[in-house]
């Protein structure tokens, strides 16, 4: 009884004071970041008011200037609305309602076909009404990617080179007819666009991509890649990409992989040499050495890549050798290769490379190495310690195992250590695993 007693007691508390043992779900606090991209939402697409959009947005900028993704936020709709209000912001509004795709997109959202058609449909509504209006180059330049995205996605409503025909269609519009507009807000698209860059020169850089790259079979044409990279140079020297590299530097760099058959590695059987030199020449002679970066991630300094591709496709040792030798004195700390994985180097160890396959005498090997060795106010502490490693090898390959040992164990004298890291780190660490491998099989041998 008492017992009953107590569990009656026990309810009622429970109902009185809210602790039923059932756990509500609780709401989840929204932050300040939220709350204030909400209350832009509502603005634009449930209120239709920019006018209280624009207010809003300047208050962001003045009152949260550290939150930086929200500070570009607001400052797109402010030089959207701000610049882009003609044809009483009719062109403006559905451009907002075709954005919202691209939002969904970012969010990670499933995207439906329908919303894929519709996106299309709302940007050759302004293009077709409003094809004076100030958004239209870059509703044409959207319109582009829009179709270009589709080449090989699921949701696709077109086939893939219906859609690259199309995507073509508007760069070519882009090219033509707005040749001096520009990207009016931050991160259009996935990539980093900022504001200010012009469409033209971006446009040629897609069509040139779409004409040089082998997948797309039907439009693939070296020649009108060319006209397109050289169209780059000779009207857009000063425009600057969105990672903020120099687009005719880049448009160089692409025709000289283009000159250089660079993509049929280690072949080249389709060279032109006489190009490759006249690019690299002017590379050299007409332009500071400056940074590139090319497909979104293949990335070097233009001065040392010049000098390589001369001596790649130079047929006098001599002269090759020497342009291996101005790498290796004068870019010895300039990195190249693929942005964002394993697949980097120095200009300088490349140089190194390419000087030790020109010789095949292994004694010319031997005092080059040494020479490079034995030059410690010449070159770095990694190119030596790279040129010690290469000794080494050398001696390996020439079956004389104990020389091989005394210069493996001179590189980890110096470079297996843990205050060393990244290039000299794995040199060290390299030798020291071919030491052992070495004593292992210098130990079978005896047996």
């Amino acid at each position: 009884m008492k017992h009953f007693i107590l569990i009656i007691l026990i309810f009622l508390f429970s109902v009185q004071t809210g602790h039923t043992g059932i756990r509500r779900k609780s709401r989840p606090v929204r932050n300040k970041t939220e709350l204030n991209l909400a209350a832009i939402d509502s603005c634009i697409y449930q209120k239709s008011d920019l006018d209280a959009c624009l207010k809003l947005c300047k208050k962001i900028i003045i009152e949260d200037t550290e939150n930086n993704y929200l500070v570009k936020i607001a400052e797109n709709h402010i030089n959207l609305i701000t610049d882009y209000s003609d044809y009483e912001q009719k062109p403006l509004m559905l451009y907002y309602k075709a954005n919202e795709v691209n939002k969904n997109w970012r969010r990670g959202k499933v995207q439906s076909t329908a919303e894929w058609i519709e996106q299309g449909n709302l940007y050759r509504e302004i293009c077709e009404k409003y094809p004076d209006s100030k958004l239209a180059g870059f509703i044409h330049f959207l319109l582009a990617f829009h179709y270009y995205y589709q080449r090989n996605h699921t949701l696709a409503y077109l086939e893939p080179d219906t859609a690259i025909q199309f995507a073509m269609k508007e760069f070519l519009i882009v090219i033509n007819d707005y040749p001096d507009d520009i990207v009016p807000v931050w991160n259009p698209l996935s990539t980093n666009y900022i504001p200010g860059l012009r469409l033209a020169p971006l446009s040629h850089l897609q069509m040139a991509g779409i004409f040089e790259k082998k997948r797309f079979k039907k439009y693939y044409n070296i020649n009108k890649a060319v006209e397109h990279y050289e169209k780059i140079i000779q009207k857009y020297s000063d425009e600057k990409d969105y990672r903020g590299y120099n687009m005719a530097i880049n448009a160089t760099i692409q025709l000289l992989n283009i000159y250089c058959d660079w993509n049929n590695y280690p072949n080249y059987s389709n060279a032109d040499t006489s190009k490759v030199r006249e690019l690299c020449n002017r590379l050299l002679l007409e332009l500071p050495n400056q940074g590139f970066e090319y497909d979104e991630y293949i990335f070097g300094e233009t001065h040392p890549e010049a000098l390589y591709r001369l001596a790649v496709f130079e047929k006098d040792k001599n002269k090759s050798i020497n342009y291996y030798f101005r790498i290796l004195e004068k870019f010895q700390e300039v990195w190249t290769g693929y942005a964002g994985c394993d697949a980097t180097g120095l200009y300088c160890l490349k140089a190194l490379d390419g000087i030790m396959n020109n010789y095949s005498d292994e004694n010319d090997k031997i005092r080059i190495c040494k020479s490079i060795i034995n030059s410690e106010s010449k070159y770095s502490r990694t190119i030596r310690g790279h040129a010690q490693s290469r000794l080494a090898n050398i001696y390996y390959q020439m079956n004389n195992y104990e020389k091989a040992l005394i210069e493996l164990q001179k590189v980890v004298d110096q470079f297996y250590d843990i205050h060393t890291s990244g290039e000299d780190m794995t040199l060290g660490y390299e030798a020291e695993v071919s030491i052992k491998e070495l004593k292992l099989k210098m130990e079978s041998m005896e047996k």
